[in-house]
This record gives C-alpha cells, structure tokens and sequence, in this order.
C-alpha cells in the first residue's frame, strides 16, 4: 500500500507542475496572439494612408507586398483551431 500511496503522490506533484507550465504557455501564446492582432491592425491603418503606400510602392514594393499579406490574414493559427 505504501507503494502506492507514493506513486500517487508523485503523480500529482508531477500534474501541478505540468498544470503550472501549460498556464504559463497559454499565457504567453495569448500574450503573442494579441501582439500579432494589434500589427496587422497597424500594418492595415498604415498601407492604407495614400502617401504611406505610395513611398513604400516606389522605394520598398517588397516591404509593401509582405504589410499586405499581413494586413489581408483573415485568420490566425489560433482562430483556425477555435
């Protein structure tokens, strides 16, 4: 029995620490997530101001191309789980 009892208690220290790494990793995956919805905000607000994409189309199209395609993601990893 004391086997057992052992065993059991090692499994749920090891639970709690699992449980402590996926909340940490949840959080900063949440924390990302928000970062990368916040740039492409930004990236939109910014090629759609006339002047802004007209320097980027004659100085740096291969910046524009790349704040475009984030600009136009519908969709994140994280919402194509959801």
């Amino acid at each position: 029995m004391r086997n057992a009892a052992e065993a059991i208690a090692r499994m749920e220290r090891e639970l709690a620490r699992l449980q402590e790494a996926t909340s940490s990793i949840q959080g900063i995956y949440s924390q990302g997530h928000l970062h990368l919805t916040v740039a492409k905000g930004y990236l939109g607000k910014l090629i759609g101001n006339e002047r802004v994409a007209r320097y980027l189309a004659q100085h740096q199209p291969e910046v524009l191309r790349e704040f475009r395609k984030v600009a136009d993601l519908t969709s994140t990893p994280a919402s194509e789980e959801a």
